[in-house]
């Protein structure tokens, strides 16, 4: 992996903050967010670490067949490299994710004791397996936005049809809907539980999501609070803008 490190411009020990991407080939600066959150912390007396995903920028690697743990995993090396800068204290470090990157920032948080923070960015809440459960998030959907019948009734035929090829096969590869899909990462946020385990009960958590009437990411990051007060978290807050 290929990576930023921003620091403040006096000598010191600091805080630091590792910054979780979302999905998809994201560099670095993640369309400028990661990079001016730096800059900006760095004036905070902040020192960060902001990194290409595999294959993306100047890191290797194949993003194409890579899964949520191995996001999660480098996400980890990212946490034991800022870790052993001199210029960090190793036992503050918070981490800052966006959209799937506040995800896997939980998972990696929930292994690591010196991680004492976690910004939740807009975070993007894993679907459920249980197809009824499913179902009903997909009839809110449709009533927000004004489906007709027939096009939810496609919606989830669609969806049974997805789950079913992805729970059904034993190989890595496979098409759904005319694309070529890696079930690796499909499988692993369709069959099993990506919570359980993953949330630090003792954690400050800040989960931060903006709120459109006409969304229901809103929805997802309200559930996420409540998944996290579930697991006996009590140092967690939601807050809109």
């Amino acid at each position: 992996l290929a990576g930023t490190l921003t620091f403040p411009l006096k000598e010191g020990k600091y805080p630091a903050i590792v910054f979780a991407p979302g999905a998809g080939p994201q560099d670095r600066n993640y369309q400028g967010l990661f990079a001016c959150l730096a800059e900006h912390l760095a004036k905070s007396g902040f020192v960060s670490l902001r990194f290409d995903k595999r294959g993306v920028g100047t890191s290797g690697g194949e993003p194409s067949s890579s899964a949520s743990p191995d996001e999660v995993e480098d996400l980890e090396a990212a946490i034991q490299f800022l870790s052993g800068q001199s210029i960090v204290n190793p036992a503050a470090i918070i981490l800052i994710g966006h959209a799937k990157g506040a995800i896997n920032a939980m998972h990696a948080a929930a292994k690591n004791d010196n991680i004492k923070g976690l910004v939740m960015m807009a975070p993007s809440v894993y679907p459920t397996p249980d197809i009824e459960a499913r179902k009903e998030e997909l009839q809110k959907i449709a009533k927000r936005a004004k489906w007709t019948d027939d096009y939810l009734d496609l919606v989830m035929r669609t969806v049974q049809e997805t789950q079913y090829r992805v729970t059904g096969s034993a190989d890595d590869w496979t098409y759904i809907l005319g694309k070529k899909c890696f079930l690796g990462d499909m499988r692993y946020d369709i069959t099993d539980k990506p919570y359980d385990g993953s949330i630090s009960t003792g954690l400050p958590i800040l989960i931060l999501q903006g709120k459109d009437p006409d969304d229901l990411t809103a929805d997802g990051a309200a559930s996420l609070d409540k998944i996290i007060a579930d697991a006996g978290n009590t140092r967690h807050t939601l807050t809109y803008y």
